[in-house]
Formats: structure tokens, C-alpha cells, sequence
């Protein structure tokens, strides 16, 4: 039987997930970014975030761990709050606001665990070249692994650019399409939160509209 607590643990989940803004794979000890994909259209340059950590790492370091193996549980990086997965040789990193779901913390170590199998050797003697990873292919395998779909980038479909006019979107509707004129795309994450700050909804109520036009069909 569901309980109040229990919806509101959901609904906290919801949000949660389209909390999430940046991610990134690192080689720790060597304070490289390894492969970047950001959620939401404010991207910055992956390899300052790993300079920071090789630095923290490295100031935090006890003698017992090799260096680079911990971040800072209290780590912030222009704003986002960090959590952390660990595998053997790198470490998945999301910046974000509010917390990650245990969902996702469990497909991020799904992919790294992929990561690590597919390329253990070229890590062990990675020199920086990113050309020795197929980044296109990373993209995919994690967006598989983390298996959320607000976390993928969106857009407007032909039925919703011939629904504009029409409730109980066609305001909503009429926002993305302004917010969307230039990049086409856009992310839901970013959306929930132009959406609900002039207060016109919270932002649960935000990520509900936006999930019902995804499965209607509009975005």
C-alpha cells in the first residue's frame, strides 16, 4: 500500500533526476578529464573540473590511498554539488543539484564497469589523446546505462509546433519554442526550471507537464 511518504519520495525522485547537469569520467591520479557530456546547455571546459580534483585529491590525501582515489564528499564546482562512483582506474563524477536516485548512481557503475573492460589497457598507458576512445559510441553506452530518458536532449515535434494555440500546453509549448529558436534542442532539466521561475508552477509540477507532453507526443 503507498503511503504519502512514499509519493513524496517519488516525486522527490523525479526531480532529482532532472537535477542532474554535468558528467564526467576521470583518471584521477593523473587529473584528466576522460569523456565529458553535460545535460543541460550551460557546458563548461571538463579538463578545469579535473585540475580541481587532482589538486583537492591531492591536499586531502592521508598516505594510505594513492592519490586521486577519493573526492572531497563536500566538493562543490561552480555551484553543483559532486557525487562520485568508483571503479579500478576511473571515476564518474555528476555535478548537480539535490541528490542522484539510486537508480542512476547504479547504471553509472554499470558504465564504468563497460568503460574499464572495453578500454583497461589503453588507461594504463593513456598519454591524453581522446582520439583513442570513441566518444560518440561512450555517449550512447551511457545514456543505456543511466537508462533515463530526462536526461536526453529534447525537441519540439511537428504535432506540437500545429498545437501551439491549443491547451493545456499551448503556453508551455510557446516558452520551448522560444527557448529552442536558436539550438533546436533543449534539455529537461533546463526546462523544468525556466518553466517554474516566475512561479507560474513548482518544479514538480514542471517535470508532470513535461512528461505528459513526452508521452503525448509533442516533445
Amino acid at each position: 500500500m503507498s503511503t504519502a511518504s512514499d509519493s513524496q519520495s517519488e516525486a522527490d525522485d523525479r526531480i532529482a533526476v532532472v537535477d542532474i547537469k554535468q558528467f564526467l569520467l576521470l583518471l584521477l591520479e593523473e587529473g584528466r578529464t576522460i569523456f565529458y557530456q553535460p545535460f543541460t546547455a550551460r557546458a563548461f571546459e571538463p579538463q578545469l573540473f579535473g585540475a580541481l580534483i587532482s589538486a583537492m585529491s591531492t591536499f586531502h590525501a592521508d598516505g594510505t590511498s594513492p592519490v586521486g582515489q577519493r573526492i572531497p564528499e563536500d566538493l562543490e564546482f561552480r555551484g553543483y554539488r559532486s557525487s562520485a562512483s568508483y571503479g579500478g582506474l576511473v571515476t564518474g563524477v555528476f555535478l548537480q543539484h539535490g541528490r542522484v536516485p539510486d537508480g542512476l548512481v547504479a547504471g553509472l557503475q554499470r558504465f564504468i564497469s563497460m568503460f574499464e573492460s572495453e578500454y583497461g589497457l589503453v588507461l594504463k598507458r593513456w598519454d591524453g589523446d581522446a582520439r583513442l576512445f570513441n566518444l560518440t559510441d561512450l555517449r550512447r553506452e551511457l545514456f543505456e546505462s543511466l537508462n533515463c530518458p530526462d536526461l536526453l536532449p529534447h525537441e519540439l515535434t511537428l504535432r506540437a509546433m500545429l498545437s501551439l494555440q491549443r491547451e493545456p500546453y499551448g503556453a508551455i509549448l510557446g516558452e520551448l519554442r522560444r527557448h529552442t529558436a536558436r539550438r533546436g534542442q533543449f534539455f529537461f532539466g533546463d526546462a523544468v526550471r525556466r518553466l517554474s521561475s516566475p512561479g507560474n508552477y513548482s518544479d514538480w509540477k514542471a517535470h508532470l507537464l513535461l512528461s505528459e507532453m513526452r508521452t503525448r507526443g509533442l516533445i
